[in-house]
């Protein structure tokens, strides 16, 4: 009888966890929603797959990547648009604030923005496409960590500071250009970029971390200033 009840309850376990992966498998696409968050507010469009930043200033930062206000839709989000209002424009991104937008193909951080902090668009696997202004000064640590679509990139004059793990596992990363001054490369900053054989940038008096390169497709010798051809 025992065994008898052990069947039954094996059996409705497997009952519910078939229902439970049908039910995600036919979960819908995010519907159209809105909010706002501090000193901005948001809205995503279902149609357009966009979700919209609108407001001035720093775009909040995020203990984790589950406190940001979007994190229902953000699977959803293929394209992201900055609007400023009353002139003020966007100074900083904030920690975990884009973190894992899965379907994200584009970015481009409009002017005005000096930092990206911490995990800010880390883990945005069909991120290809990143356009960084004049303005930026600060890359936080893990960035850009985990988009592993991404082919080149090209880090504005202003760029003065790069944080540990920026463009650790963007795999596909092949070409990367650094145009002005920055002093050190630390930890873990390319790990696991294994298609990376192209790294330019003022080489006079830049250090590297011995993990900057960790499983990379090249090491710290094979770094060539923007000078040489």
């Amino acid at each position: 009888m025992k065994n008898f009840f052990k069947i039954i309850a094996l059996a409705l376990a497997v009952i519910m966890m078939l229902a439970l992966f049908v039910g995600c498998s036919n979960k819908t696409a995010a519907e159209d929603a809105e909010g706002e968050w501090e000193n901005v507010s948001w809205s995503y469009k279902k149609d357009s797959k966009t979700l919209t930043i609108t407001g001035g200033g720093a775009v909040p930062s995020a203990e984790d990547s589950l406190s940001v206000p979007w994190k229902s839709i953000r699977g959803s989000v293929e394209k992201l648009k900055f609007v400023t209002t009353d002139d003020a424009p966007f100074t900083s991104i904030g920690d975990y604030a884009f973190y894992g937008m899965t379907a994200l193909k584009t970015l481009e951080l409009p002017a005005g923005v000096t930092s990206i902090g911490k995990c800010s668009f880390a883990f945005c696997p069909a991120l290809d496409e990143i356009r960084l202004p004049d303005t930026l000064t600060t890359i936080g640590e893990s960035a850009f960590e985990g988009c592993k679509s991404v082919l080149a990139l090209e880090i504005p004059a202003s760029v003065t500071a790069v944080g540990e793990r920026s463009f650790a596992f963007c795999r596909r990363l092949e070409i990367i250009t650094f145009r002005g001054k920055v002093s050190e490369i630390g930890k873990w900053t390319f790990k696991e970029c294994e298609n990376l054989d192209s790294l330019r940038m003022d080489t006079s008096g830049v250090s590297f971390d011995a993990s900057a390169f960790e499983g990379a497709g090249m090491d710290s010798t094979g770094v060539k200033s923007l000078n040489t051809s």
